[in-house]
């Protein structure tokens, strides 16, 4: 489910938010999956054009929330839809479902080839979706688990009242059939553009309108725990559905001049509560503004918005001027990287490795000078991160010669997979929070490929600890080197445990409240014994020319040297829980688990 997360905004950082909030935004996006969105402060450099100038770097901003009596939560936002980490976004799709422009065109290409081939599917069997029907599938690579495409009507270049009138019918029907999918698919969250305005010629007030009202309308009665973000890029578009709001959640007589003080007090960051002015009646609903400009971080789950405020705090707290990033594409830093950096006045800058990680420590004369450059590296490793994974999809799709397709769903608590890893990462004193099952079918015929290859008809259940920006990476493109080196490796390669046990000894972490593990099928072929600066796999002794496949560095730890070795099949988010760390477990339960499953030591 989705996550939100408000985080007050000092006077200090206000600079920062304002000149520097696109680039944090995109790391944000880039590493955690997060939408970060601001309320009282004004961005600048923002684009009004996102959707024909490729990636999205925008930093989101809410301009309001609406809460029903019925508990739905209705929210307005100037974002970019691509990265909005919705359970479910809405695309407006045409009757062919050929995203061909606009924001269909943008989801397609983001949400990678999936998307437009699910709809030719469709097509295929259906010939068409109706003006005003919805469909249901799979986001691709989109950060939202389902998109929704809603065919609304279409007018003519220049709309006559007529023209609109007979429009409005079919546009609530629209809004009806997507939110009936999100409730009949359980989705609890879903963010809705301005559907038919824009290509489709809806006169913007009048879409705006249509849209919020149908909205309310239908959930007056429904109490459900519900969320719909009314998400555009655009201004004139976020203002229409601002003024849509007002109009339908709090109607009044003078509600124009009201409107304009309430835009002058949010802009100001003042706190209010609207209240209708009909007598006798309560209100049905209220909006609300932040009472402090702040800082909103909405993400597909706990665990993300928890790792970016943690990110964002350690870098927003530091105490000295200088300040030291971790991160193996460091290593991957152009001359004209090295120049951009080394050009910035007063930054003293020093890059070096330390046991395997590549690191980079940034010192300025003021702390806000240091987090600024901070953004800058960090900017630059997110742009390298981006390209790299782009490179190794389009490897990944030739070699495997089929489309590329990724899925990473939660399991349900109750099954036997999250019981069994629940009950040994329980041993070692881990409490079980989720747990991801992974599929991804080109990585799959490569995996299979590397067997046959190495001349293996069976694979091991393996282990890695890593930090939590590389999830989604490896979903997509499996394991690298770059991801999860061990504090202190030995070998060159991928590094994985045969355990739990093994993998939090070779993965230490501090005082980390969420651990993420990947569970993995792993090949290992022909091994050799390991030893240090042992730079490959050495050769077998009676057949000099011929290398081993693997290393064995130590009791129940490999080393793999191509990444199609392994096949990513769980990641497993545990947290430290200290009473079960403390406790030990009678040998009676590890011989029942050691039994019956792999994980255990």
């Amino acid at each position: 489910m989705a996550s939100k997360l408000e985080i007050p905004l000092h006077e200090e950082m206000f600079t920062i938010m304002r000149q520097h909030g696109a680039n944090l935004g995109n790391i944000l996006d880039t590493k955690f999956r997060c939408v970060a969105a601001v309320w009282g402060v004004k961005l600048e450099n923002q684009s009004s054009t996102l959707y024909q100038r490729g990636p999205s770097t925008i930093f989101a901003e809410m301009r309001l929330e609406i809460m029903m009596p019925s508990g739905v939560k209705v929210s307005v936002w100037k974002a970019d839809l691509t990265t909005f980490p919705s359970v479910a976004v809405v695309n407006a799709a045409n009757e062919k479902l050929q995203h061909y422009g606009g924001l269909a065109r943008a989801l397609s290409s983001a949400g990678g080839p999936q998307i437009q081939k699910e709809s030719n599917d469709y097509i295929k069997k259906y010939v068409k979706l109706e003006t005003g029907e919805a469909v249901v599938f799979d986001a691709g690579l989109l950060p939202c688990k389902k998109i929704i495409h809603a065919v609304g009507p279409e007018l003519p270049y220049k709309p006559t009242k007529n023209d609109v009138s007979k429009a409005r019918t079919f546009l609530k029907k629209t809004i009806l059939s997507i939110l009936n999918e999100v409730e009949e698919h359980g989705l609890g969250n879903v963010a809705i553009p301005a559907i038919s305005s824009g290509l489709f010629n809806y006169p913007l007030p009048e879409c705006a309108y249509t849209i919020v009202s149908t909205v309310k309308k239908y959930y007056e009665c429904k109490r459900v725990a519900q969320e719909v973000f009314l998400v555009n890029h655009d201004e004139p578009t976020v203002q229409a559905m601002e003024t849509a709001c007002h109009q339908i959640f709090r109607p009044q007589r003078n509600h124009e001049n009201a409107f304009k003080e309430e835009k002058v007090n949010f802009r100001k960051g003042s706190q209010h509560l609207s209240s209708p002015h009909t007598s006798g009646r309560k209100a049905d609903s209220y909006i609300r503004r932040a009472s402090t400009p702040h800082l909103i971080l909405l993400g597909p789950s706990d665990e993300s918005t928890h790792e970016a405020e943690k990110w964002l705090n350690c870098l927003l707290s530091m105490q000295s001027h200088t300040i030291t990033i971790y991160n193996n594409f460091i290593s991957h830093f152009r001359m004209e990287d090295h120049l951009r950096l080394g050009s910035s006045k007063g930054l003293l800058m020093k890059k070096y490795l330390i046991q395997g990680h590549a690191c980079i420590e940034l010192t300025s004369k003021t702390k806000e000078e240091t987090v600024l450059a901070a953004l800058e590296v960090e900017a630059m490793l997110c742009k390298i991160q981006k390209e790299f994974v782009s490179e190794e999809e389009g490897d990944l799709q030739m070699l495997s010669q089929t489309e590329l397709s990724c899925k990473r769903e939660a399991i349900e608590k109750s099954s036997k997979e999250f019981l069994d890893r629940s009950a040994v990462f329980g041993i070692h004193g881990l409490r079980v929070m989720k747990v991801e099952k992974l599929e991804n079918n080109p990585l799959k015929l490569m995996f299979d490929l590397k067997k046959k290859q190495l001349g293996s008809s069976s694979s091991r259940t393996m282990f890695q600890c890593i930090p939590a920006q590389f999830c989604e990476m490896i979903s997509r493109i499996g394991f690298q080197a770059e991801c999860s080196p061990p504090e202190d490796p030995k070998n060159v390669g991928i590094y994985f445990a045969g355990n739990v046990k093994k993998a939090l000894e070779m993965w230490k972490k501090g005082n980390e409240e969420y651990l993420y593990f990947v569970e993995a099928e792993v090949v290992t072929g022909k091994s050799a014994s390991g030893y240090p600066g042992n730079p490959m796999p050495r050769p077998a002794e009676k057949e000099p020319k011929f290398i081993h496949d693997s290393v064995d560095a130590g009791p129940d730890v490999s080393v793999i040297l191509s990444g199609y070795q392994a096949l990513p099949m769980y990641i497993i988010i545990c947290k430290m829980d200290p009473i079960i760390h403390n406790r030990r477990q009678d040998c009676t339960i590890r011989d029942s688990h050691r039994q019956n499953y792999p994980y255990a030591v």
